[in-house]
Formats: C-alpha cells, structure tokens, sequence
C-alpha cells in the first residue's frame, strides 16, 4: 500500500514502499532533504550508474532529468550528478533535520530502516576492507550520541555489534560483518558489487 505525501492545494504524491526505503537509506547516506520539502540525490560521476538506479526506482515521485554539478572544493575540481524529488517531503526534514538544519537521527528515522533501507546506506557511504574483512561505514557527519542511537539500534533490530571508531565512522569485526552482508545482499545491485566480498550470494543483481 503506498505511502500518501501531501503539499498545498491538495496535492498528494502516493511513494510505495520501495521507495520510502530507498529514501530513508539514502538519507542516511549522501541524500539532503530542501526546507521546501524537495530531496537531492547526488553522487559523483564514477557513481552515475548507481544514481542511474535510483533515477529509476524512484520513477514517479521526482523530477525528470539528472543534472551535472562541477565545484572546487579544497582547492580540488569535483564533477558530480544529481536529481531532485518532488516538493511533498517537508514532514521527512522535519524527522531528519533539527532546527540549525543539521541531520540527526531521532527515533521516527531508526524506526523506518529496513534492510533494503540498510544497503542502500552502506552502498551510499560505506565499504569493505579485504584484508581485515571488515565493512566500515561513513557516520563522522553525525554527533556522537547519534551514533550511540544507531549502535543500539542495530543490536537491537539486526542483532549486530558495530564499533564506534575514534574517527567517528562505525565498523564491525569480520563475524559481525558476515552477517551483516548476509542481511543486504538480497538488495546488492551490479554496479555497487566492488563494496561487497566476494563471493557473496544475492539475489537480485
């Protein structure tokens, strides 16, 4: 059943499940929601197949074209590309964002992660350490006791132990990243292959 958004004028968007997923994922990840309620994906160009993927599966609730994006950033050139959302998500800022327009992870967000949810966040900001077998995932955008949250959640919900690294990225022991790869690989798609050990089984490339 899909999820009803709506904006002025009795506008309403209908999101389906997948969707909504994707969004929460993303979100975690490099997705940034507008104060107007519009939501930018965005990946640098070696990553354009993987936005290519969410262009796609995100058909119907965004707007028609990828854009391209070139900035210098610390004195580097950086090209990226990017799409934008329809103008219904101010209730999923008002989930995600406090009011300095900063991310942080409050209990209405840990409550939508599910595992499609998290492989989209680790195909978004995490990757794999061949020679440890380990996985570590980017968190340093948030504070510290919002990592304690996401800790705690995913021991609770997904039965893993992830560490808290000085850095402030999380990471997990080779048995924990087992099992977490065994909760998205049914979610893994082709492009994104490079961020899982090999062999892995999935069911959907």
């Amino acid at each position: 059943m899909p999820i009803i958004f709506h904006a002025r004028k009795n506008q309403k968007l209908a999101v389906t499940d997948r969707q909504f997923e994707i969004v929460m994922g993303s979100l975690l990840g490099d997705a940034y929601i507008s104060p107007l309620g519009k939501i930018q994906f965005e990946h640098s160009v070696k990553a354009h197949e993987y936005l290519k993927w969410k262009f796609q599966e995100l058909n119907g609730i965004r707007y028609q074209r990828i854009g391209y994006a070139e900035r210098i950033v610390k004195g580097n050139h950086t090209s990226s590309c990017r799409f934008w959302t329809r103008q219904f998500f101010r209730p999923l800022r008002q989930m995600a964002y406090d009011r300095s327009g900063k991310k942080f992870i409050s209990r209405a967000w840990l409550a939508q992660l599910t595992p499609l949810a998290l492989a989209v966040w680790y195909m978004d900001d995490g990757h794999f350490e061949t020679v440890k077998r380990r996985c570590i995932i980017a968190t340093d955008g948030f504070s510290h006791e919002d990592r304690k949250k996401l800790q705690r959640f995913l021991k609770e919900y997904f039965d893993l132990d992830v560490i808290i690294r000085k850095s402030g990225k999380i990471s997990m022991t080779k048995n924990e990243t087992t099992k977490f790869f065994k909760i998205i690989a049914p979610f893994k798609i082709a492009c994104m292959a490079y961020k899982f050990p090999h062999p892995l089984t999935t069911n959907s490339d």
